[in-house]
């Protein structure tokens, strides 16, 4: 009986199966791409169908009927921001047409693919345009410039209820010409009532305008030639000799009635370029720039160069274009200048994609921002997706954010804010604002998503803040809300995962905030003192943090002196953070240097006074090479005897590791605290190990300090202590730097006490029982030590490991 294969009939065998697979193949890949499209069409059908059961509902609440809703990070509908908030496969870009309140059509980007519902039904196609670059947007009617230079009148009267009409670049042209002479505007229109002054006039924007053909225009660069140079509309210069200001400012209304502009080309060194070069009180609605090359000087925006002195109001502005600029740069307004004059700024429905680099500040929406007086800077409703970049320059002032660049004396509120862009920065970075000084800004609901990066970090230059939303604030108070960061965060001295660094007494206030990021110090060793948060590396001022919480990782590999916490790295004045929690790891190289790290703040300022609390860490602590330290589970150090400390807990590993000589370290469960403590639980292990037997160690499962006159009650320390250093002091619950102290000094109130600790080569040793304290074979619960203030509750579906969590969560 034959057994097996001959080797001719297993050659044929493999090839049947060989041709099965070529047969088969398609047919899987095919079925893969129709459940992908599938998947796609039903996410826009269901995207579409939500967002349109909201403006019915706006419709009979505020009457309100548009005719095309623009989609993506933000959603506006002619023009108005629409709180459409959705999870899932959603719309990256496209447009929703309306007829009476009826989708007519549609075409929206969800994941590659372009879906499309016209008269013939739903269909959706891979398409490039959904693969990044500029947004899907409805097919417009495009008029290219001619060449023929301006026109010589324009049809309309320029008053609000019948403005002039811009139908052409050659119209363009002409208003832009008429405006930098101060000139009036010729009209071809019967008019009762008409605004002769060109600069005051309204102008409405009738069809898409290109001043350049825009087919080669990823190619263009400064040096590009055959193209039409543009001169901005508005313009100030002066005379010397004695010095004379000409003074010829756009101060009136243009509405681009969804219209865009495309094809601007500036390269040139001068300032305030853009499309609008220099503004009083002006109005710029309803436009979009396209496909736009601008290198020029200071104060250059693709909108407008410099907003200056006046009440100005922009809104519903999309721009897709690239703009460098050797000073203040915005991909919508270079620099706005208030000079104790009156007007507010107001700032809505703003898109930005592209690339956007400058010298000195730079941001998406205003690169600097200044008043003298007491002018706010009000912005809504505003995306980028632009790298913004500092240029490779030694400025020591230079500044990114992904909203805004740097200000000085104005107080901003940014709300609903979204930063998708990477962001490199030189002096000050932040995902929404770079920096400001005297500013007092408010920022609500508001997120970012890129990267932000430090451009010098190989270097000695070192940055002021660089942060997930805010990179620096000096003089100012700061309060956020409802916002967080999921970009990782890099740079080098004042480092956090929302806040870099607030050098101020002014308050800081945030609440419900978040960061998922990853925050790193790189750079050169030795480079002073470091100060990294998952949520502010540095904070001066009182700091009142609630409701908030870090899962980013904090890493440095560069070896200097640290102030890290899983929230915050060092508060000068204090912290008082209330249901706030860390489950970032903290890994530190600083070999040869002092380090302050807590799980939640490093260093605690002498001013702090309030209680806090109500908070805990699960995140481990790997710190490596110091020479210094106080490492705890909670706070590193904690100075003043009237600070206390009450209802936190800790379950996050302590690792340290070193070698140097002849130093003191205390190493801690839950904090090095000068104050009362109480309500606290460490269920985290400590393991310390030295080469050198020389240097003086003080671990606590619990509590070092310096003061033998503090009491630590009704708290529990259930881990493990290890250490292969015979030199120092060790305590389950605390040690005390004043060797003739009589030992641990607890009030009666505790009523249970860890009954074992390890020591010496892991060898067990049973507790001696401290003085007024029990030792007990039975641990209270986590949950009975530390709600207190019933802030906590039970882990009931698993989500922190079993371990308590806030009611808020």
């Amino acid at each position: 009986m034959r057994k097996g294969f001959t080797l001719i009939e297993l050659l044929a065998v493999i090839v049947i199966l060989a041709i099965i697979a070529l047969i088969a193949t398609p047919i899987i890949l095919n079925i893969i791409e129709d459940s992908k499209k599938q998947s796609a069409k039903n996410s826009a059908e269901l995207y579409v169908d939500g967002l349109s059961k909201i403006i019915l509902n706006k419709n009979m609440t505020e009457e309100f009927m548009p005719s095309t809703c623009t989609v993506g990070e933000t959603v506006t509908c002619d023009g108005a921001f629409i709180d459409y908030q959705v999870g899932g496969k959603k719309p990256t870009s496209g447009y929703i047409n309306y007829s009476n309140g009826i989708v007519t059509n549609y075409a929206v980007c969800v994941m590659d693919y372009r879906v499309e519902k016209t008269s013939n039904g739903i269909t959706a196609t891979k398409s490039s345009e959904c693969s990044g670059g500029e947004p899907l947007e409805p097919n417009e009617d495009i008029i290219v410039y001619d060449g023929n230079g301006p026109s010589t009148e324009l049809e309309g009267c320029g008053t609000e209820d019948t403005p002039y009409l811009i139908q052409s670049a050659n119209d363009l042209i002409y208003m832009r010409d008429q405006v930098n002479i101060g000139g009036n505007i010729t009209t071809t229109s019967t008019c009762s009532a008409k605004t002769d002054l060109a600069s005051e006039a309204y102008y409405l924007q009738t069809t898409g305008i290109a001043l350049n053909n825009t087919t080669n225009y990823n190619s263009w660069t400064d040096s590009t030639t055959g193209l039409y140079s543009w001169e901005p509309i508005g313009k100030f210069s002066y005379t010397t000799n004695p010095y004379t200001e000409i003074i010829h400012s756009f101060n009136g209304y243009y509405d681009g009635d969804n219209h865009s502009i495309n094809g601007i080309y500036i390269s040139n060194a001068d300032s305030n370029q853009g499309l609008f070069g220099y503004t009083g009180p002006t109005t710029i609605e309803n436009l979009k720039i396209r496909n736009s090359y601008i290198t020029a000087g200071n104060m250059s925006g693709m909108l407008i160069g410099d907003a200056a002195n006046s009440a100005i109001t922009i809104r519903n502005i999309n721009v897709a274009a690239n703009i460098r600029g050797d000073g203040d740069v915005g991909g919508l307004i270079g620099a706005v200048y208030h000079y104790g004059t009156t007007g507010n700024t107001t700032i809505s429905n703003i898109t930005v994609s592209g690339s956007i680099q400058a010298n000195y500040s730079a941001g998406s929406v205003i690169g600097y921002y200044y008043a003298s007086s007491t002018q706010a800077l009000n912005i809504s409703s505003v995306a980028n997706s632009a790298t913004i970049s500092n240029l490779d320059s030694e400025n020591d002032q230079m500044s990114a954010g992904g909203i805004l660049g740097y200000g000085y004396n104005m107080p901003v509120t940014i709300t609903n804010a979204i930063n998708n862009g990477n962001i490199i920065g030189f002096d000050n970075a932040g995902g929404i604002v770079a920096g400001c000084s005297y500013c007092d800004i408010t920022i609500t609901n508001s997120i970012n998503h890129g990267d932000i990066t430090h451009s010098k970090a190989t270097t000695n230059y070192f940055d002021n803040g660089v942060g997930g939303l805010y990179g620096y604030s000096n003089g100012t108070s700061i309060t956020i809300t409802n916002s967080y960061n999921d970009g990782d965060i890099t740079g080098i001295e004042y480092v956090g995962g929302i806040l870099g660094a607030s050098a101020s007494t002014g308050g800081l206030t945030m609440t419900s905030v978040y960061n998922t990021g990853s925050v790193t110090s790189t750079g050169p060793n030795n480079s002073g003192t470091r100060y990294l948060g998952g949520i502010a590396g540095l904070a001066y001022g009182q700091f009142n943090l609630t409701s908030s919480y870090n899962t980013g990782n904090i890493t440095s590999p560069a070896s200097s002196d640290y102030y890290v916490g899983g929230l915050v790295g060092h508060s000068s004045n204090g912290v008082i953070f209330n249901e706030t929690y860390n489950k970032g790891n903290i890994n530190i190289q600083a070999s040869d240097h002092s380090v302050r790290i807590g799980g939640l703040v490093g260093h605690m300022g002498n001013a702090f006074s309030s209680s806090s609390g109500n908070s805990y860490n699960t995140g481990n602590i790997t710190v490596t090479g110091p020479n210094t330290s106080y490492v705890s589970g909670i706070i590193g150090y904690l100075p003043g005897t009237s600070i206390p400390l009450t209802n936190v807990y800790n379950t996050g590993n302590i690792t340290y590791t070193t070698s140097y000589a002849s130093y003191t370290h205390y190493i801690s469960g839950i904090a090095y605290a000068e104050g009362n403590v109480s309500n606290v639980y460490n269920a985290g292990n400590i393991n310390v190990t030295n080469s050198n037997q020389t240097d003086n160690y003080k671990i606590a499962g619990l509590v070092n300090t310096y003061w033998s006159s503090n009491s630590v009650q009704n708290s529990v320390f259930s881990g493990l202590i290890t250490t292969n250093t015979n030199i120092g002091d060790v305590g389950a619950i605390g040690t005390y730097y004043n060797e003739n102290s009589s030992g641990n000094t607890y009030n009666s109130s505790n009523t249970a006490l860890p009954f074992a600790y390890e020591v010496l080569n892991n060898t067990p040793t049973t507790l001696i029982v401290p003085v007024g304290g029990t030792a007990s074979s039975t641990m209270p619960t986590i949950l009975s030590v530390i709600n207190g203030n019933n802030k906590f509750k039970a882990d009931t579906n698993n989500i922190n490991g079993g371990n308590p969590i806030l009611n808020w969560q």
